[in-house]
């Protein structure tokens, strides 16, 4: 947002359940660059709502869960001329999906010794134990090593971690970039041009440790909204990490005290509980009758130990792996 000149008419946008922490970082944020903050409330039960159309905006395979602006919500960006986002900052200049980390509670972040050959998620192996086809998921594992054995070609320390980060359909909110590209509107998103992409597989690791390679790529840009504080209590614009990470801890310790003393201090932060609450699914709620018959046979045939909807039961299968099982009881070619 910082380096988009006052000369262009842009609206920093957020979607939220209410106007909680997040929502007040970001406004202030907005109005120390010049800008005010729209506000999209974000409607009750969106994330079990209208599965089939999620569904069927995204396709089946991805995890609609994750696709945060449609429905509803897509309607307000339907007239705007160009959406401009900031989809794989927090990846590719931050921390997120990055393991090998050691959270400090009294000193910044640090990295631990290297596990490249370490795939942290999903583990598939323990999921064939629980429920898929061993041989299906045996297929599975050897493209997943073949593919790890090309990414260590150019990440030889951290190959494991790059498995959520390239290619990019990879990316476990994959499907929140398909549902913008639906909209209607240009969809700009500068964090997944080639040649971002191409930095950070140069990037070494420590480089997003504390945010570091952020503050030093936008920090200066930033101007005094570099200064207001995040939802979580981080300075942008502060590079000491030392005292960044102290004024971060009493922000968050200042966050608790509110939410534990005041009831209407909300702190939560983008996502509602809705949006990862997934179990159990229940999937008569979405279906029809011939619908929900098409969806037990098709789950009968693909998982070996658990049968129809007994799948959505198993504490073991994940909430991602059961809301992309949902996609199976919808008939593509009715």
């Amino acid at each position: 947002m910082s380096l988009v000149p006052q000369s262009f008419e842009c609206v920093p946008t957020t979607v939220l359940d209410c106007k909680n922490q997040e929502y007040r970082a970001a406004k202030w944020s907005a109005k120390l660059l010049g800008r005010e903050l729209e506000w999209i409330p974000r409607p009750e039960d969106h994330y079990r709502a209208s599965i089939r159309e999620k569904i069927d905006t995204i396709g089946p395979g991805w995890d609609f869960t994750a696709a945060h602006i449609s429905g509803s919500v897509a309607d307000y960006f339907k007239d705007v001329d160009v959406l401009l986002g900031g989809y794989l900052a927090d990846t590719f200049f931050k921390g997120l999906w990055m393991s090998g980390v050691r959270m400090g509670r009294f000193r910044p972040d640090r990295l631990l010794n290297p596990s490249p050959d370490a795939i942290s998620h999903p583990d598939l192996e323990e999921i064939s134990q629980k429920a898929l086809w061993s041989d299906l998921v045996a297929k599975v594992l050897e493209i997943r090593q073949d593919h790890h054995r090309r990414l260590k070609e150019f990440r030889p320390k951290t190959a494991g971690d790059w498995h959520p980060k390239f290619p990019l359909s990879n990316q476990p909110h994959f499907a929140h970039y398909l549902a913008l590209l639906r909209i209607g509107p240009s969809v700009i998103e500068p964090f997944a041009f080639s040649g971002t992409y191409r930095l950070a597989a140069r990037m070494p690791d420590t480089a997003r440790v504390n945010m570091e390679v952020f503050r030093r790529a936008f920090a200066d840009e930033m101007g005094l909204a570099g200064w207001w504080p995040t939802s979580g209590g981080q300075i942008p614009a502060l590079k000491d990490a030392y005292v960044g990470h102290g004024i971060a801890a009493a922000v968050q310790r200042w966050l608790r005290f509110r939410r534990r003393y005041f009831d209407t201090f909300s702190t939560s932060g983008l996502w509602s509980s809705d949006a990862g609450g997934w179990h159990p699914v229940n999937p008569e709620r979405y279906f029809s009758k011939e619908e929900h018959q098409l969806l037990e046979q098709r789950l009968t045939d693909v998982f070996a130990v658990e049968a129809g909807d007994e799948v959505f039961e198993n504490e073991y299968l994940s909430n991602g792996l059961k809301s992309r099982a949902l996609a199976l009881g919808f008939d593509q070619q009715g």
